[in-house]
């Protein structure tokens, strides 16, 4: 081939070996070189129920009861959580959902208050605020939890409605098999004791009553209409809950055995008052080099202000403790915080410590956990206290029927959450209700208020001061000054 044929070819890229032919773009996460093997060697590619199938979520649930039981943060992250989302308890407000005749307006305003204060007898009388944090802190520690309708007579409320808790060991299949079951299209139909249609929606429960001796014939088959799932999901096509602390249950454990082990090596430390040592090689009677250990020298009590002669070549120190180290307060506080990331809660209020926080950090830092406990408060008005409300109205309205002549819409008022710097958020409050951005109602939803109740007792308030002449104007608090 001549030159110029060459140069020709190279130039159209006829006859020239295309170099790029099976290049594709690679990644890290899926190299199969041995060290990635050795990292990876845990990853599968089963499916959501497959991978947590019963023996699976039984030991992380375990291990986690364990390490609630046994470490002082994890129990405190717990409660600290389900004391921020549930609070002193949700209350209903209910407001008419379709237009009322003027002329009926205030009396379905009465039936309207009727029906609160017998909800609230009822959520008083069954304890509903800590039912709802036991509820929180099972789903945080097992995945999942059970709420089974049920009557009872004894009940003190007007409404004999009320709900058993049952944990997630305690629904499970009679014939002890736990593998997914499909019906011929490829449906999940049955998962480890939850029966479910084609459409995927729950039809039947079996809800295992003997938990100690897990007797599985004493369990029953109930309906889904007496059944509340609140689970735990992390996948797509998940039917039974894992627990929220199964990233972070090793972290725990290595906060516990790493003080552990600090702890240990500071008792020693502690305990040993000094060391006898020398440089001198031993030598015997013959006056050969010999390993040599005083008589009865292992241990020695002295009284307090003692002293001690030693021998020529001889000499005593006092052991140095190593434990804890400086780097130890850093540790715990940076597992503390991998551990409570989790759950999106920020370290302040994992350790209850906020030294070292200023203003802007810890404002910062607590909206976002706050974002993370309305979540949590949205997700149990939909799944839990929608389904409670509507039992206990069927029952209420059979009992009072002319308090339901018409629909009303009800709201959850939680409690409020205290602000950083209240002052600032006074003002801030005063200002989105007089640019009209924000409403009375709003404004006293943030604090867990009702905003009729507020509206009242103010009206009462300002009555009460004409009458005595002290006026009803409160002068609004000067301007804080800005944080430097």
């Amino acid at each position: 081939m001549g030159v110029w044929s060459w140069i020709k070819k190279s130039i159209t890229g006829r006859g020239r070996r295309d170099t790029r032919k099976g290049l594709r773009l690679t990644y890290d996460a899926a190299a199969w070189g041995a060290e990635s093997a050795r990292h990876w060697r845990g990853a599968d590619d089963l499916s959501p129920d497959y991978a947590l199938s019963e023996s699976v979520r039984r030991t992380i649930a375990n291990r986690a009861r364990y390490e609630i039981a046994n470490g002082g943060y994890v129990a405190g992250i717990l409660d600290t959580l389900a004391l921020h989302v549930v609070g002193t308890g949700p209350r209903l407000e209910l407001t008419p959902a379709d237009e009322v005749p003027e002329n009926a307006r205030e009396s379905f305003r009465a039936a309207l208050d009727r029906r609160e204060k017998r909800w609230r007898d009822w959520a008083a009388a069954v304890d509903l605020a800590n039912v709802l944090k036991m509820a929180r802190r099972a789903r945080c520690s097992d995945g999942e939890v059970f709420f089974v309708r049920g009557l009872r007579p004894e009940l003190a409320a007007p409404v004999r409605l009320f709900y058993t808790l049952y944990e997630a060991q305690q629904v499970c299949n009679p014939d002890y098999v736990s593998t997914p079951a499909q019906n011929g299209a490829g449906n999940t139909v049955a998962v480890d004791g939850i029966q479910y249609a084609a459409d995927g929606a729950p039809l039947r429960y079996y809800v295992c009553r003997d938990y100690q001796t897990g007797d599985r014939a004493q369990g029953q088959w109930l309906t889904a209409e007496n059944v509340i799932h609140y689970a735990h999901f992390t996948r797509p096509g998940q039917h039974r809950g894992v627990s929220e602390l199964a990233p972070t249950l090793c972290v725990f454990n290595d906060i516990r055995r790493y003080c552990n082990a600090v702890l240990k090596c500071a008792e020693i430390g502690a305990e040993i008052s000094f060391l006898v040592e020398t440089d001198n090689a031993p030598i015997d009677s013959d006056g050969n080099s010999t390993l040599y250990q005083p008589q009865g020298a292992e241990a020695l009590d002295f009284e307090r202000g003692a002293g001690i002669f030693l021998p020529a070549g001889w000499k005593a120190a006092q052991l140095k403790s190593e434990q804890p180290t400086t780097q130890y307060p850093d540790f715990v506080r940076a597992k503390v915080r991998e551990a409570a990331r989790a759950l999106s809660m920020p370290l302040s209020i994992a350790l209850g410590d906020s030294s070292g926080y200023n203003y802007a950090s810890g404002r910062l830092d607590h909206q976002i956990y706050f974002r993370r406990v309305n979540a949590d408060r949205a997700e149990i008005e939909r799944l839990i206290l929608s389904r409670m409300l509507a039992d206990f109205a069927a029952l209420d309205a059979a009992a009072h029927p002319g308090d339901y002549a018409y629909n009303a819409a009800a709201t959850w008022m939680w409690d409020g959450f205290e602000h950083i710097d209240p002052l600032k958020e006074t003002q801030a409050s005063a200002a989105r209700m007089a640019s009209g951005m924000s409403s009375l109602a709003q404004e006293c939803a943030k604090e867990g208020l009702d905003w009729a109740a507020v509206a009242a007792q103010r009206a009462r308030e300002k009555e009460l001061l004409d009458k005595l002449g002290l006026g009803s104007e409160v002068a609004m608090p000067a301007p804080a000054p800005e944080e430097e």
